[in-house]
């Protein structure tokens, strides 16, 4: 469930490394600017509820949204600032359910929450149509802590309505205060269903202004230092498959702070300077960083192995505390949480630091090898885009190394503790970025550049022996590369190996319900290494068809339970993939004892080899062992395009529809013809004497 949310400062969540990964990344973001961001304590205090119109308790259906499964009718937020590093926010919304399914989206949800927020008032409650009350308890409600790190506490709380039925009305209100650090707060406006009204009024923000992006029907009314934002007849956002940030398209709303006495016109610069004067001197390339960079560089020739050498040395020599909890360090670890970033020299000195002191010492070695190398700041590409605007170095939450060479600026990144070199995050490739200058001036580098499909590949083999009641049984390895592997391992990091697996067996079984996975092993997975491996034994009871006395089997084993990429006859906003990424699949499946195959065919190509979107496969038998051998290639981002206007939307639609056509495509497999009987010999004819 999401609604227009809290106020928070915009970070991106880690999504799952899968072929799906943009679409598991916006489902998470959106979560965590969900409606119940703020909801983590106790239920049930006094609260004072506004009257509800009988007309609401006796509506069946939406006048907003006629067919809506739910409608927002209203939701009102306040925000106080009460210093720069203190606010309180304040939330009612109430909402009307009119279908089994709004019920099922209301009734349970999962609400994420971060920081040291301290939540309090917290109440919810369910009127029937009959003026009937229910109100949520204490014990409705369940929390638990499920990430944390240097700069974010996740936390889930979870809860279900009491007696939630289509018809009924859902109030909730609640109120949050915490500290933070930031330059903007934002919240959606628009919802995934349709809403009545949003209003959001916010006291004490004279240093700040307020935006509104891809919102309509709004007015402000601005007092002094106070300002409230009413926005009414908000239709639903609808999400679709593969699309960019939702923020792109999405109403949401701002609140930027103006620095005080600084012109908000000249931001870009006056952060710029501020921003570069501080990263000068946190890199100063002491004595120390440069005998250090002389002896790692060593006798490389080219600026690509000298930076490589640089690199790897602030990975594998500088222990990662954002990554890395090493029992031994617990308490330096424990410690280094409250105290100042360290500069480049003294984490050089001590062997550790952070994410970003790992970045500050790189740039301070490459300062002391004689490369201009700058702080780089963007916005996540699974976040925010469009940031050339006015007050779009706001968002600009990712920290960066920019090193010159010649008159390109490249961008590094190895605090990140599984990127290796030559490599971003996805989240940060094809992202503008403000290379900051200490004499103020504004270099924006268009796009970090994107890597290649090839580098991001998963390569899955298989060898199987099929029985002759369908059950497929064997060993497999499957093999990934760039940020496919990345994802996989950042995700996993921390969670135990018993978990590890369990989450992969659970996503092999969502493609094939029946496989049974044992002597799952993984190489790799815990190590900077790449590639990552993961190897084990499988048995898939059924997974041949049985047609009477014949199989009907697929060999596509790796891709044939994918579903079906853009089922939608129509889109609305252009297509974004996370990145270019190739897949490569070598079955062979060694049928029956007194089984041949009955008129075999190969699935037919997709695309072209040199487009941007292809697959081509390859089928062949071999007669005396009775091996079915299949080969499938798949590449998407060719030439580095991942986003598409919403006119291709039929050309692809078209390209994934015969990509599942070819990955599920069937062979018959039968029982040889009995052989046919030897004709008769002659009867012997007997002579009488």
């Amino acid at each position: 469930m999401e609604h227009p949310s809290t106020p928070h400062d915009g970070r991106s969540a880690l999504a799952r490394p899968h072929r799906y990964t943009r679409t598991r990344a916006r489902a998470l973001r959106g979560a965590l600017a969900g409606l119940f961001l703020a909801l983590a304590a106790a239920a049930g205090a006094a609260v004072k509820w506004d009257p509800i119109d009988p007309a609401d308790l006796a509506a069946k259906d939406s006048t907003l949204s006629p067919g809506a499964d739910a409608e927002v009718i209203f939701v009102r937020q306040e925000l106080e600032e009460k210093s720069w590093f203190e606010a309180e926010t304040e939330v009612y919304l109430r909402a009307k359910v009119y279908t089994q399914k709004g019920v099922e989206t209301y009734g349970r949800f999962e609400i994420p929450s971060f920081g040291t927020s301290k939540v309090s008032n917290v109440a919810g409650r369910v009127i029937k149509p009959d003026g009937t009350i229910h109100e949520l308890k204490k014990d409705d409600i369940q929390q638990s802590t499920v990430r944390k790190t240097r700069t974010l506490k996740l936390k889930v709380t979870r809860a279900a309505l009491p007696n939630l039925e289509a018809g009924d009305v859902v109030e909730y209100r609640w109120r949050v205060a915490g500290q933070s650090t930031y330059f903007a707060r934002w919240t959606y406006v628009q919802g995934t269903v349709p809403t009545r009204e949003f209003s959001y009024r916010m006291t004490n923000i004279a240093e700040s202004f307020v935006g509104w992006p891809n919102c309509v029907n709004v007015k402000e009314d601005r007092r002094a230092a106070n300002m409230t934002v009413t926005a009414r007849d908000l239709p639903a956002f609808e999400d679709e498959e593969y699309m960019p940030p939702d923020r792109e398209f999405r109403g949401w709303l701002f609140m930027v702070r103006t620095l005080g006495e600084k012109k908000h016109d000249r931001m870009w610069q006056d952060l710029s300077e501020w921003a570069g004067t501080e990263f000068g001197k946190e890199t100063s390339p002491s004595g120390s960083l440069k005998e250090v960079a002389a002896a790692v560089i060593g006798d490389a020739a080219t600026d690509d192995e000298k930076l490589r050498r640089l690199y790897e040395f602030c990975q594998s020599e500088i222990t990662n505390f954002s990554w890395v909890d090493k029992p031994e360090m617990q308490a330096i670890r424990e410690k280094s949480r409250t105290t100042d970033d360290q500069e480049a020299r003294q984490t050089l000195a001590r062997k550790y630091g952070w994410s970003r002191e790992i970045n500050v010492l790189f740039a301070g070695l490459a300062r002391a090898a004689g490369y201009d190398a700058r702080l780089a700041l963007n916005a996540g590409t699974d976040d925010l885009l469009n940031v050339r605007t006015p007050r779009g170095w706001a968002f600009m939450d990712r920290e960066h190394v920019a090193v010159k060479l010649g008159d390109v600026w490249r961008i590094f990144d190895p605090g990140s503790y599984f990127v290796p070199y030559g490599l971003v995050s996805w989240r940060d490739e094809g992202a503008t970025a403000l290379i900051c200058d200490k004499q103020g001036r504004e270099i924006i580098h268009g796009e970090a550049p994107r890597s290649a499909a090839g580098v991001s590949r998963a390569q899955s083999k298989g060898k199987f022996d099929l029985s002759a009641d369908g059950t497929l049984e064997g060993e497999v390895e499957m093999t990934w590369t760039g940020h496919l592997a990345i994802e996989r391992k950042a995700e996993s990091w921390r969670d135990s190996q018993d978990d590890v697996d369990k989450d992969f067996r659970e996503e092999l079984n969502k493609l094939l319900p029946d496989a049974e996975i044992t002597g799952l092993s993984w190489e790799n997975l815990r190590s900077r290494a790449l590639p990552l491996v993961a190897r084990f034994q499988v048995r898939v009871p059924g997974y041949a068809e049985a047609v009477g006395s014949r199989l009907l089997v697929r060999p596509a084993f790796f891709s044939m339970g994918e579903p079906v990429v853009f089922a939608a006859a129509t889109r609305k906003y252009p297509i974004a993939f996370p990145f270019a990424w190739q897949e490569a699949e070598e079955v062979a499946i060694r049928l029956p004892e007194g089984y041949e195959l009955e008129k075999p065919s190969a699935p037919l190509n997709v695309g072209t080899a040199d487009s941007e979107f292809w697959a081509k496969y390859s089928i062949k038998y071999g007669a005396k062992s009775r091996t079915l051998f299949h080969s499938r290639e798949f590449s998407l981002g060719g030439g580095g395009v991942t986003m598409f206007q919403a006119q291709s939307y039929p050309v692809l639609k078209r390209l994934f529809e015969e990509l599942h056509r070819s990955d599920t495509h069937a062979i018959i497999v039968r029982p040889k013809p009995a052989a046919e009987a030897a004709p008769a010999a002659p009867a012997a004819t007997t002579t009488t004497p």
